[in-house]
């Protein structure tokens, strides 16, 4: 029994109570999974696990809460906990899932993790759309920070646009790709955590080397750029949104996947290559300003192009 609660403090206790450090001092729900995703399996069944993921979710919506509770007093301001709770609570629940599926495939496990996000998106662009108060309050006091943060930080590099302009042009940004956004950071602590538990080991570079998505994928992309282009037709600024989220995530799946076949190859070429570390590499160089220019047009078409050709062998 002492064993037992030993290994329960250990295993569930410190990385949960890490994680909630880790959220409290950066803001970053990226960082504070990682704790949770790394030891998940030391605990038996896995599945217990998920009472610490709950433990946290509910540390985080009460932080928020309390965080905002002189601006709560006023019902029109509950949009401003909602959207501030989007994000980490996605990323959250993502990890509970993923923990919740263990022993399915990856792919099946990663598209399940991310649905949480997919549906509360969705819901919070129709009502954000919407003509309700809280959603006009909501938007009128997120616009004014960006349009603000624009003024301090980025209008003097960029001339051509006011405050104003920005802010809006930014926040237009983030309800276009938002979804692609969660879906990164989920997927990039995925790997972080499954390179610290399985470094040096064959299984994950057999992984990383042949990572694909199910090819009727390629009907959900041509579908989301349809419907991209029928939303400036139809004059929807809700299709546009849900088009470019749903293009945007379809799109990164297969710059991931385009990734792992330019790995896969040049490993093929030259054996000292380290997987892993080609995988990092790809990465900065997709988010690095210049060269992410090649790479995000690059790495989707090839990903694309596995549909039709076949570029590597179950080895």
């Amino acid at each position: 029994m002492q064993w037992q609660t030993n290994d329960t403090v250990r295993y569930v206790g410190i990385p949960v109570l890490a994680s909630i450090v880790i959220y409290v001092v950066s803001s970053s729900a990226f960082l504070s999974i990682l704790p949770l995703l790394l030891v998940f399996e030391k605990v038996q069944p896995v599945r217990k696990f998920l009472y610490g993921v709950a433990a946290v979710i509910l540390f985080v919506i009460g932080f928020h809460a309390v965080q905002l509770a002189n601006v709560l007093q006023d019902g029109q301001n509950t949009g401003l906990l909602i959207v501030g709770l989007y994000t980490p609570l996605s990323m959250l629940v993502a990890s509970g899932i993923w923990i919740a599926t263990y022993g399915r495939k990856n792919i099946e496990r990663f598209f399940y993790s991310i649905s949480f996000a997919v549906v509360a998106g969705f819901a919070m662009l129709i009502w954000l759309l919407g003509n309700s108060a809280s959603a006009s309050r909501t938007l009128e006091v997120y616009n004014d920070i960006l349009s603000s943060f624009m003024t301090m930080f980025v209008q003097q590099q960029v001339q051509v646009m006011s405050a104003q302009e920005l802010g809006a042009f930014v926040g237009s940004v983030i309800g276009k790709l938002g979804l692609p956004f969660i879906t990164g950071q989920f997927g990039l602590a995925l790997l972080i955590s499954e390179v610290i538990k399985r470094r040096n080991s064959p299984s994950l570079e057999q992984s990383l080397v042949h990572w694909s998505i199910p090819h009727q994928s390629i009907w959900v992309l041509l579908s989301g750029m349809s419907a991209v282009l029928i939303s400036y037709v139809a004059d929807s600024v809700l299709l546009e949104n849900v088009a470019y989220n749903i293009t945007g995530v379809v799109a990164l799946l297969y710059a991931v996947q385009g990734l792992s076949i330019a790995t896969y190859l040049l490993k093929r070429k030259f054996e000292q290559i380290r997987v892993v570390r080609m995988f990092f590499l790809g990465i900065v160089l997709m988010i690095l300003p210049g060269a992410n220019v090649v790479f995000i047009i690059a790495l989707p078409l090839l990903g694309v192009s596995e549909t039709w050709i076949t570029y590597r062998k179950n080895e």
